[in-house]
This record gives structure tokens, C-alpha cells and sequence, in this order.
């Protein structure tokens, strides 16, 4: 359209062009903002979690990490599979029904680092994805 203005009817225009990119330009700015501070949020989330960053904002420890969290889960299911065992091994009824209880609370124990690691490695990637 440009090409067909001229003179006053062009420089309005290139004005009205140049305060669409100005508001464009806050926009991004405000978007950048927006971002910064979600990255710092889930950064310092990971921190609460264990994880340390290098300077430059990458994960240092990833691995590490990850496999402290996934020992957790192999310990309480190695705990949970032992409950089940003496559970089996048991030939009354009264006495499995006496460990039930802390079947359960093994399974609950289980469930709840498996849900951990998850989380850990969720708000990884999630973090990842944002540098």
C-alpha cells in the first residue's frame, strides 16, 4: 500500500506502521518478562528438589539426581515385593491380615516416590524446554 502513498498520506502511515511495532516490541518485552521469571520459578523449584545449575542455568547434577530419586523407588518397591513375600509366606489367615496394614502403607510409600520421580523428571524436561 505504501507504494501508491505519497507525501503526507505516506509519512501517516509509516506512523501508524511505526506505533503498531512499537506495541508489538512492548508486547515481546512484556512476554520476555513473563518468561524470565517462569524460568527462575521452576529454577528454583528444581533447587528446592536437589537439582544445582552451572552458571549459565544448566542442570549440573542431572543424572545424579535422577538416580537418587530412582534408588528411592527401588528401595520401597524392594520393601514392598519383601512385605508381599512374608505376606505368601504366612499360612494363617490371621497373621496375613496382621500385615496388611503395613502392606498397604509399603504400597502407599511406593506409589508416592514413583510419583516424585515423575515429577522430578517432568519439571526437567519442562525446565529444559524453556532455555
Amino acid at each position: 500500500m505504501q507504494g501508491r502513498l505519497f507525501g503526507k498520506e505516506l509519512l501517516d502511515n509509516l506512523n501508524k506502521q511505526t506505533a503498531i511495532l512499537e506495541l508489538q516490541k512492548k508486547k515481546l518485552v512484556e512476554k520476555q518478562a513473563i518468561q524470565k521469571q517462569d524460568l527462575a520459578n521452576q529454577q528454583q523449584n528444581l533447587k528446592n528438589l536437589g537439582v544445582t545449575f552451572d552458571e549459565y542455568g544448566n542442570i549440573g547434577n542431572y543424572m545424579s539426581i535422577l538416580l537418587q530419586k530412582q534408588n528411592e523407588v527401588n528401595a520401597a518397591t524392594a520393601s514392598y515385593n519383601t512385605l508381599i513375600n512374608e505376606y505368601n509366606a504366612q499360612v494363617d489367615k490371621d497373621s496375613q491380615e496382621a500385615m496388611q496394614d503395613r502392606i498397604d502403607e509399603s504400597s502407599k510409600s511406593l506409589e508416592k516416590v514413583t510419583e516424585e520421580y515423575k515429577e522430578l523428571q517432568d519439571a526437567i524436561k519442562n525446565y529444559d524446554s524453556l532455555q
